[in-house]
C-alpha cells in the first residue's frame, strides 16, 4: 500500500471527490477565488478525483446517444452564476448565447446549441459540453495562479477517515488494479453523483425471474453504461418504471435505432403501433394507424416560465 504525506505547513491540501457538476461548481468557485485574489498566505493544492473525464463525470459524457434528454429546460440549470466580467465560469444560458464561449465543438453539437431555445430540453451530451468547458476554463485560472495548483486523479476514493487534523483518503486508480494507496489532505469535499448500488431483494428476484425464462435483465444504471443491442428487433421489451429513465430506454430502442416506430401496450394486452414522423427537432406528428384512444390528442403547450404571472423571481 503506498502512502503520500502532507506537505509543509505553508501547503494548504484540499481534495474534491467527484468531478461531475458538483465538483466543477467547487472548482470554478475556487478559480473565482483565486481570479480574484493576488496570492494567498499557504498555497493551496487541489487535487480532483474521479475515475472519468472531469467535467461531465460518469453521466453526462458529450460522447452519449443523443437521444438522452435533461428532465429540466434549458433556462434553468447552470454550474457557475452569470459571467458579469473576466470569470472563468458562465452559465449554460451565456454558453448558448456565446455559442459555445469558443470551445471547440463537432458540427453536430454546434448545430444543436445553435437550436437550444429557454424552453428546449437539451440533450445530456450537449449539456456534457458545457460542463467540460467550465471545468477546462476554470483549471486554466487556478494553474495559472502563483498561489494555486491543480491535478487530477482518475481513480476512485474507496474511503475517507479523519486522521490528526486532516483527512485520509484511500483510492484505486481507473483500472482498479493492485492494491490502494493513500494520500493525506487537509480538507475534503465530497461532491458525489451517481453511485452503484447492490440489488434489492425485489430486483434480484426480477433477475432470477429473467434467468429462469432466458430473458435479459438489466438493472438499474446509467443509462448510457446499458447494451441496448442486447435487445433483439422485434421481441418485446418491458422497462419497470415511468420515470426518466423510461424515456432513454423507450428513445433509444426506437430513435436509437434509426426507427421512429414504438409499440405502446397496455396491462390487459391491447397493442398500438404508432408511427411518429419528425417534423422539426421539437415536434413529433403520427404517421399511419392513429393511437386507438377514442380522444383526440393534447397539443403541448408553449414554454413561458414556471412561475406565475405578476410574479417576479428575487435576485440578490
Amino acid at each position: 500500500m503506498s502512502t503520500s504525506t502532507q506537505n509543509p505547513k505553508n501547503e494548504f491540501n484540499l481534495a474534491i471527490v467527484g468531478a461531475g457538476p458538483r465538483g466543477t461548481s467547487t472548482v470554478e468557485r475556487l478559480a473565482h477565488l483565486a481570479n480574484n485574489l493576488e496570492r494567498t498566505a499557504n498555497r493551496i493544492n487541489i487535487t480532483v478525483f474521479d475515475p472519468y473525464r472531469p467535467g461531465s463525470g460518469h453521466v453526462w459524457s458529450p460522447k452519449q446517444s443523443e437521444h438522452f434528454l435533461m428532465n429540466t429546460p434549458a433556462s434553468f440549470p447552470t454550474v457557475a452564476p452569470e459571467r458579469t466580467s473576466d470569470e472563468p465560469g458562465l452559465s449554460f444560458r451565456q454558453f448558448v448565447a456565446l455559442h459555445g464561449d469558443g470551445r471547440r465543438l463537432s458540427e453536430e453539437h454546434a448545430r444543436k446549441l445553435s437550436q437550444v431555445e429557454a424552453g428546449t430540453y437539451p440533450s445530456r451530451a450537449l449539456y456534457g459540453e458545457y460542463l467540460e468547458h467550465v471545468y477546462d476554463s476554470s483549471v486554466a485560472v487556478l494553474a495559472a495562479h502563483e498561489s494555486f495548483s491543480v491535478e487530477h486523479l482518475a481513480a476512485e476514493v474507496i474511503g475517507v477517515r479523519p486522521l490528526g487534523n486532516g483527512y485520509q483518503l484511500d483510492y484505486r486508480t481507473a483500472q482498479g488494479e493492485g492494491e490502494a494507496a493513500q494520500k493525506t489532505f487537509d480538507a475534503v469535499v465530497l461532491a458525489l453523483g451517481h453511485q452503484s448500488a447492490e440489488l434489492n431483494p425485489w430486483q434480484k428476484q426480477l433477475q432470477e425471474a429473467a434467468q429462469q425464462a432466458d430473458a435479459t435483465y438489466l438493472p438499474p444504471n446509467v443509462p448510457a453504461d446499458l447494451d441496448y443491442s442486447l435487445f433483439a428487433e422485434g421481441q418485446p421489451a418491458l422497462i419497470r418504471g415511468l420515470g426518466l429513465n423510461f424515456f432513454d430506454g423507450m428513445a433509444e430502442l426506437t430513435l436509437g435505432r434509426g426507427d421512429c416506430s414504438a409499440k405502446l401496450a397496455r396491462n390487459r394486452g391491447t397493442v398500438w403501433n404508432t408511427s411518429l414522423r419528425a417534423v422539426n427537432q421539437n415536434w413529433l406528428l403520427p404517421r399511419g394507424a392513429v393511437p386507438r384512444t377514442g380522444v383526440n390528442l393534447l397539443l403541448s403547450s408553449s414554454f413561458r416560465k414556471k412561475s406565475p404571472c405578476g410574479i417576479s423571481m428575487f435576485q440578490n
